[in-house]
């Protein structure tokens, strides 16, 4: 794990004032979290079944949870086998060949779809080790699709900006690219539900051509074209997340949340307005890992109680701070947080993602099939935007076009039901 800069120690202790100011503003007459007891999962219970987890394009967390099957075993008298796979790889299999996955969360609606998710059950939720209070409120969305809890969460980063810009060597990468886009236009809306944000819920048709949309492509792609610059100059961007960017060069400003513009655009009445709120706005989804018991598993008693040990305690802070694809996702777990590598370097991560992550009302990017391909193709608009190919109105037609081509190749019922499932994140009651 990436050694903590000295130079944050300091830090630290602000940290843990930020977080307490933050719990009591924002967690006032919720249930005090406190961390999970040690004892978790360590109480008389019947024997665990041998399992088998796969991991997902994440061999950091295969190798962490690799560590963990000793400890595994003295708690549930079992062993635990744990495998790794691409997405593509799964895809292509006709069955879930695992008791346990832990994947990526824009995956939920491909595996959802093909019958492969077993709902959670309410004993696993409703476990005091397991603490469901604790968890952090943007992460809870992504634990539901089609209004089931079907997975726990093993940490989701918020997309996080500079204040000021942090320079790239290479290509852009268009999906990073359409992921700011869409970040920017979700602090351009006002503070409510952006379920049409990106799609018709009903016909799947792109909502892409709108006030907000070209605005925000206006703003990034002056951002992005420096003065007298060409297509070849784009290394610049000013929206991610801290352990993609390496290691924080002298004098690079903290890092923030991304917070709602001072002016919002109203779809009532087609105006823009002022507006005083002015919170943080939350994009979740192009990383992060979620985990989910199989539907073919033969274990299931034994493999929701894995699932809920990988999701509470030690255990849970050892996986998801093992990777940079993962960050906390407990409130008992943010005074730790510097054991995650994703903020332990930059300034001012810890508390943004803090501030982030207690947000009731998060944008989650669609969890359906073909999203890379759609995220590629709106990144694509960016580029032209901001090379000064096209004006931003024509370069988001352009992707409209582009994205109505998937939608019809992939299937527009299929891709339309699989949409509106992805946005039933408030969980039925069973």
């Amino acid at each position: 794990m990436r050694s903590i800069n000295s130079r944050h120690a300091v830090g630290c202790q602000r940290l843990a004032l930020a977080v307490c100011l933050l719990l009591c503003s924002l967690g006032c007459g919720k249930r005090e979290a406190t961390p999970p007891p040690s004892s978790a999962l360590s109480k008389p219970r019947p024997r665990a079944a041998n399992l088998s987890v796969l991991v997902v394009g994440d061999g950091v967390v295969a190798e962490a949870l690799g560590r963990l099957r000793g400890e595994w075993a003295e708690r549930a008298g079992a062993e635990l086998r744990v495998e790794q796979a691409s997405l593509a790889e799964l895809l292509e299999s006709e069955t879930l060949p695992a008791d346990v996955l832990i994947y990526p969360p824009s995956a939920t609606g491909a595996l959802h779809g093909r019958g492969w998710l077993r709902p959670v059950r309410d004993s696993v939720l409703d476990d005091d080790d397991f603490d469901y209070g604790d968890l952090l409120p943007a992460v809870r969305p992504a634990m539901v699709f089609d209004g089931q809890t079907v997975a726990v969460p093993l940490g989701l980063p918020p997309l996080m900006r500079l204040n000021g810009t942090a320079v790239k060597s290479g290509a852009t990468d268009p999906t990073a690219l359409a992921h700011e886009l869409i970040a920017r236009a979700l602090a351009l809306l006002p503070e409510r539900r952006t379920d049409a944000l990106l799609f018709d819920p009903d016909s799947m048709r792109p909502r892409l051509t709108t006030p907000v949309m070209e605005r925000a492509l206006g703003n990034l792609a002056a951002e992005l074209r420096p003065p007298g610059g060409t297509a070849n100059d784009l290394p610049t961007w000013q929206l991610g997340w801290p352990a993609l960017w390496g290691e924080p060069p002298e004098g690079v400003p903290a890092a923030e949340s991304l917070q709602r513009k001072p002016q919002v655009y109203d779809e009532v009445t087609d105006k823009w307005r002022s507006t005083t709120s002015r919170g943080p706005v939350t994009l979740l989804g192009y990383r992060g890992r979620v985990a989910s018991v199989s539907a073919d598993s033969r274990n299931a008693t034994s493999a929701f109680r894995l699932l809920g040990w990988m999701a509470s305690g030690d255990a849970a802070a050892q996986l998801s701070s093992s990777s940079d694809e993962t960050l906390f996702f407990r409130r008992s777990q943010i005074e730790q947080a510097n054991l995650w590598p994703g903020v332990s370097a930059w300034p001012g991560a810890a508390e943004a993602a803090a501030e982030s992550l207690l947000v009731e009302r998060p944008l989650l990017l669609p969890r359906i099939a073909g999203w890379d391909e759609y995220a590629a193709a709106l990144g694509e608009a960016v580029l032209a935007a901001a090379a000064g190919d096209a004006q931003p109105a024509e370069s988001l037609r352009v992707a409209a076009q582009r994205w109505e081509a998937i939608t019809e190749r992939l299937g527009r019922q299929t891709q339309a039901e699989q949409y509106r499932a992805h946005l039933e994140t408030e969980p039925r009651r069973r």
